[in-house]
């Protein structure tokens, strides 16, 4: 394994980007189609109801700029998550209740990758299920 290259690092910063204003866009359609219910993941002891969502859209089309406002809201809100966990890794913060010596993004060869695809410990589904944890110990 080695580090990630700045071409691999910029194409995966230039992804999330695109993703986070895809993920905003792909949201409001989904209410517009009447879709978002089934589509809400996180947190995942929050149902949106019908009536939460027709409430929305009535709103919305009260004043069409309250979306573009929202769409910004959300698009702000959602780089900050990011913007932490790349604090954590280029080891500029601490992790609470942590003691890492250093986290780093790292390129592996496809039989080095082939490797990790046993694992049980995927972060992103370690994400969901930590959020349990997360909600016991008084979402601090």
């Amino acid at each position: 394994m080695k580090k990630l290259n700045n071409n691999h690092l910029n194409s995966l910063l230039l992804y999330l980007h695109k993703d986070i204003h895809e993920s905003v866009d792909w949201t409001f359609e989904s209410l517009r189609n009447d879709k978002l219910q089934q589509m809400i993941s996180y947190p995942p002891d929050v149902e949106l109801t019908k009536h939460e969502v027709n409430n929305l859209i009535e709103l919305l089309d009260q004043n069409l700029e309250i979306e573009k406002t929202m769409k910004k809201l959300m698009r702000n809100m959602s780089m900050y998550p990011l913007f932490n966990l790349f604090n954590f890794i280029d080891g500029t913060t601490d992790i609470p209740d942590s003691n890492y010596e250093r986290i780093e993004l790292v390129e592996c060869s496809h039989e080095e990758a082939e490797k990790l695809e046993d694992r049980e410990d995927f972060m992103h589904d370690l994400l969901f299920a930590s959020y349990w944890e997360w909600k016991d110990k008084g979402k601090r």
